[in-house]
C-alpha cells in the first residue's frame, strides 16, 4: 500500500478540527482553528481557498467541531463561551455565513460534542466540565436539554474526552469517552431513545476491566464486518484501542495496541477511519513525526500497513493535530494540520493521496486456493488451512491456521500470522516466496512474542525454520538463496506492541524488593534460626533471613521479607508491604490496604480488610482477598484464588487455576490453561481466555467470554440473567444438569427464542442470553443435561 504526498496548501494554523462536507453538488474541506484564530474552508478539488471568517468571541479551547447535516449543512463549535453553542451556516462552495449563538440550558461551557438526527429530530450531545448532558436542536436554534447531566455517577466524570453515536442493530447509542483525575481512561455507552433522546446507561470500559489508557485524546467509529467497532487513541499511553459494540450496546475491547520503534503514533492525538471497498484503513498520528496506516481485520484487530515520516514521505506531519480523509471516484485524499504546518511558513494543511484502483480486494477463502487481483489484496484464510496466493499487488495474506501456505507474488507483500479465536496455531505455516528488502513478516498477534529472541531458529538448506510456543513457521525465499534471520528482520522485530484484552497491562508485579531504611524507620533483621520477630508502632523493616520465620508488623507502613524457609507475616495495622520469599509461607495482610507477595513456594495469601494486592508468583498459591476492593494474581502454577467480599480482580496467569468471585462485582480472567472459573453472588465478568475452561457466573447478572479451546458455561439454580458474549456452536457447551430438578432435562424444556439480536434461553430458573445470535439453532449437542 503506498500513500503519496501531493501538495501542501493554504494559510490554516494552529487547526483544531478537519471536517469534509460533500453535499453532492459541491464539496469542502473546513479547517477549524483554536483560540484567535478562525475557520477556513477549501474547495476539496482544486484545494483552493473558498472562504474564511475569524472567531468572534468564542473561546474555542479545544477548537472541535461537529456539522448538522441537512440540506443546508451547520458548523456546531465546541469550547464556545457564555453557556452557548456557536455555530455558521455553511452554503454552497463553502460560504461560511456569519455566527449564530445559541443559548445552553442547564450547563457550562461544552468541551466537546456530537450531533445526530434520530426519529425526525436534531440532538447534540456532549461533556461539559466532566457532565454529559443531550439537548434537541427546535426550530430557530432553541436547545432543549433531554438527557440528565447532573453529578450522577453514571453522567459525571473529571474530564470528558469524546462522544461517537454509534448505530449497532437496530439500536442507537452514545458512547463517550472520559477521563479521571489521574488521568486514567474509560468508555461509557447509553441507548438513546428514539422517541425523546433521553440517555440510558448500558456499559463501562475502563480499568477495572483490565483496560488501561492513560489521557484518552480521539475517538472514532466505523461499522464494518457486520459490527460497530469504536477506536480509541490515548496520548499519555501511546495506544490505540479497538472496542466493539454490540446490538445492546456492550462494550468488549477486541485489540489494544501501544507505540513502539517500528510505529509512528506515539502520543497520539488524531485518528481517522476510512471505510472503502471493504478496506477498513486506520490513520493514526500524534507527536512522533510520522503517520501510521493501520488494517482492521475481521477479528476486531489491527495490523500496520504503511507508514509516512516527516521529511522522507513528505510533509506537515510533525506534531500532527487532525487527519480528515474524503473518498472520490478515483481516489482517498488524506488531510493532515500539523504544528508545524506544511508549509515553509509554519502554517498550511498537508495532501496525501491513495489511489483507489491499488487496493486490490478483501477476499476470504472457500475453498483449498485462493487468488489475489492486481491490487493490493487483503487475503484471509477463513480459519481453515489455505493456500493463499498474492498477484502483482502489495499484498496482506493472514494465516490462522497450520497447514496454511502464503505465497505473495510480485509486490512488498506482508505475511501475517494470526491466531485463531485467540489459539496460537499449532504445527506448520509455510511461506513460499519471500523477498529480501521488500516483503515483510508480521508476528505482531502472536502471544506472547515481544522479542526475536524468543524465536527458535534453524536453517534447512534454502528454509528459515522459525518456532514459537508451538507455532513452525517455514519460509522460503523467491529466488531460492538461503534466508538468514537478519534478512527477515535488518533492525530486530521493530511492531507495534499488542496486550490481548484481559491482560494487565503490567506485566510483572507492582512490589519491588524492600529499599534502604531511610528517616525514623526501624530495621529488624533474624539469624539462621525459626525467628519471633515484631515490629514496634512506627514504619518497621523486618527481614527473616533462613528458618521458619514468624513476622509481626505491628502498627505503622511496614515492610516484611521472610526470607528463606516457610514463614508466617502479618502486617496488622497499617498499609503493609509483605514478601513470602522462598518455601511455603503465610502471609496476612490484616488491616489496611496491603500488598502481599509469595514468591517461590506454595504460599497461602490473605488480604484480610482494606483494598489489597495479592500476587502468588511461582508455585501452586491459595490466595484470599477477603474484605475490600482487592486485586489477586496467581501467575505461575496451579492457583486457587478467592476475591471475598468487594468488588475484585481476580487473575489466574498460567495454570489450570480455581477462581472464585464470591461477594460483589467481581472480573475473573483465568488466563492459559484449563482453568474453572465461578462469579459467586454480584454481577461478574467472566473471562477464560486461552485453554479450555468452566465458567459459572453464579447469582446475578453475568457477563461470560469463553475465549480459545472448548469451553463449558455452567449454570445452577437461581443463575439469573447471564450472557455468553463468544458462544461458538461445535465447540463450546452449556452445562444445565444443576437445572434437572428445576424441569430442564432436554432441549424441548427450553424456551428458545430471539431477542433483540441475542438468542435467549429460558431455562425456568432465569435466563442464557447469546450475544448477536438470534438465528442459531441449537440441538443437544450445545447442552450437557
Amino acid at each position: 500500500m503506498r500513500v503519496r504526498f501531493d501538495t501542501s496548501f493554504g494559510a490554516a494554523q494552529g487547526v483544531a478540527d478537519l471536517i469534509v462536507l460533500d453535499m453532492g453538488a459541491w464539496s469542502s474541506l473546513l479547517a477549524v482553528e483554536r483560540l484567535g484564530g478562525g475557520i477556513h474552508s477549501y474547495d476539496l478539488n482544486s484545494l483552493a481557498q473558498q472562504d474564511d471568517r475569524a472567531h468572534q468571541g468564542a473561546v474555542l479551547g479545544t477548537g472541535q467541531g461537529a456539522v448538522l447535516a441537512g440540506e443546508t449543512p451547520r458548523l456546531l463549535l465546541a469550547g464556545s463561551a457564555g453557556s452557548q453553542v456557536h455555530s455558521h451556516v455553511v452554503a454552497r462552495n463553502g460560504d461560511i455565513a456569519r455566527q449564530d449563538s445559541w443559548a445552553l440550558p442547564g450547563t457550562g461551557d461544552l468541551d466537546v460534542l456530537t450531533s445526530v438526527r434520530i426519529g425526525g429530530q436534531d440532538l447534540l450531545y456532549g461533556w461539559s466540565g466532566g457532565r454529559l448532558g443531550g439537548w434537541r436542536i427546535e426550530e430557530g436554534g432553541r436547545l432543549q436539554a433531554v438527557a440528565q447531566n447532573g453529578a450522577g455517577s453514571p453522567y459525571h466524570t473529571a474530564e470528558g474526552t469524546g462522544v461517537q453515536v454509534v448505530s449497532a442493530g437496530a439500536s442507537s447509542f452514545l458512547v463517550a469517552a472520559y477521563r479521571d483525575a489521574n488521568g486514567l481512561g474509560g468508555l461509557r455507552s447509553y441507548a438513546i431513545n428514539a422517541a425523546t433522546g433521553a440517555l440510558t446507561p448500558q456499559d463501562q470500559l475502563d480499568g477495572a476491566d483490565g483496560w488501561g489508557v492513560s489521557l484518552p485524546s480521539t475517538l472514532e467509529m466505523v461499522t464494518a464486518y457486520g459490527r460497530a467497532w469504536l477506536f480509541v487513541g490515548a496520548a499519555g499511553s501511546s495506544s490505540l484501542s479497538v472496542v466493539a459494540v454490540s446490538g445492546s450496546g456492550r462494550l468488549t475491547l477486541s485489540d489494544h495496541v501501544i507505540d513502539s520503534l517500528g510505529s509512528r503514533f506515539g502520543q497520539i492525538s488524531a485518528l481517522k477511519v476510512v471505510d472503502v471497498d471493504g478496506h477498513v484503513l486506520v490513520l493514526a498520528a500524534g507527536g512522533d513525526g510520522g503517520l501510521e496506516v493501520l488494517r482492521l481485520l475481521p477479528s476486531g484487530q489491527l495490523v500496520q500497513a504503511a507508514q509516512l515520516v516527516e521529511g522522507e514521505d513528505g510533509g506537515g506531519l510533525q506534531n500532527v493535530t487532525a487527519i480528515e480523509a474524503h473518498v472520490s471516484a478515483n481516489t482517498i485524499s488524506i488531510f493532515v494540520a500539523s504544528e508545524g504546518g506544511a508549509g515553509q511558513d509554519g502554517a498550511g494543511l498537508a495532501h496525501y493521496e491513495l489511489r483507489r484502483a491499488d487496493l486490490g480486494q478483501v477476499l476470504t477463502a472457500q475453498s483449498a486456493r485462493l487468488l489475489g487481483t492486481a491490487g493490493d489484496d487483503l487475503l484471509l484464510d477463513g480459519g481453515q488451512a489455505r493456500h493463499l496466493q498474492g498477484a502483482a499487488g502489495a499484498d496482506m495474506l493472514v494465516a490462522s491456521r497450520a497447514g496454511s501456505q502464503l505465497q505473495g507474488g510480485a509486490g512488498a507483500d506482508r505475511f501475517v500470522i494470526q491466531p485463531h479465536q485467540g489459539e496460537i496455531a499449532q504445527g506448520r505455516i509455510e511461506i513460499l516466496d519471500f523477498e529480501v528488502g521488500l516483503d515483510q513478516l508480521d508476528l505482531s498477534l502472536v502471544p506472547g512474542l515481544r522479542s526475536l529472541s524468543q524465536l527458535e531458529v534453524r536453517t534447512r538448506g534454502a528454509e528459515l525454520s522459525l518456532t514459537f510456543d508451538g507455532l513452525d513457521l517455514r519460509l522460503h525465499s523467491a529466488d531460492g538463496t538461503r534466508l538468514q534471520l537478519q534478512d527477515i528482520w535488518p533492525q530486530d522485530m521493530q511492531q507495534a506492541y499488542h496486550i490481548p484484552p484481559g491482560e494487565s497491562l503490567s506485566a510483572t508485579p507492582v512490589i519491588d524488593p524492600p529499599p534502604p531504611v531511610v528517616g525514623d524507620e526501624t530495621l529488624v533483621i533474624g539469624d539462621t534460626g525459626d525467628n519471633l520477630l515484631t515490629g514496634s508502632q512506627a514504619a518497621d523493616r523486618i527481614v527473616g533471613a533462613a528458618g521458619n520465620d514468624s513476622l509481626w508488623g505491628a502498627a505503622g507502613a511496614d515492610s516484611l521479607l521472610g526470607g528463606d524457609g516457610a514463614d508466617m507475616l502479618r502486617g496488622q495495622a497499617g498499609h503493609d508491604r509483605l514478601w513470602g520469599g522462598s518455601g511455603a509461607d503465610h502471609l496476612n495482610g490484616d488491616r489496611g490496604r496491603d500488598t502481599l507477595s509469595g514468591n517461590e513456594g506454595a504460599d497461602r495469601l490473605y488480604g484480610a480488610a482494606g483494598h489489597d494486592v495479592l500476587w502468588g508468583a511461582r508455585g501452586n498459591d491459595r490466595l484470599y482477598g477477603q474484605r475490600g476492593n482487592d486485586r489477586l494474581e496467581g501467575q505461575a502454577g496451579h492457583d486457587s484464588l478467592w476475591g471475598g467480599a468487594g468488588t475484585d480482580r481476580l487473575v489466574g496467569g498460567t495454570g489450570a487455576d480455581q477462581l472464585r468471585g464470591q461477594a460483589g462485582n467481581d472480573r475473573l480472567f483465568g488466563g492459559t490453561g484449563r482453568d474453572d472459573l465461578g462469579g459467586g453472588q454480584g454481577q461478574d465478568r467472566l473471562y477464560g481466555q486461552q485453554g479450555a475452561d468452566r465458567l459459572n457466573g453464579g447469582a446475578g447478572a453475568d457477563l461470560l467470554w469463553g475465549g480459545a479451546e472448548g469451553d463449558v458455561f455452567v449454570f445452577a439454580g437461581r443463575h439469573g440473567q447471564d450472557r455468553i458474549m463468544d458462544f461458538q456452536q461445535g465447540r463450546d457447551v452449556m452445562d444445565l444438569r444443576a437445572l434437572a430438578q428445576g424441569g430442564a432435562e432436554r432441549v424441548s424444556d427450553l424456551d428458545i427464542r430471539s431477542a433483540q439480536g441475542d438468542l435467549s434461553i429460558d431455562t425456568g430458573s432465569g435466563r442464557i442470553l447469546l450475544e448477536d445470535l438470534a438465528r442459531l439453532e441449537l440441538t443437544a449437542a450445545d447442552f450437557i443435561f
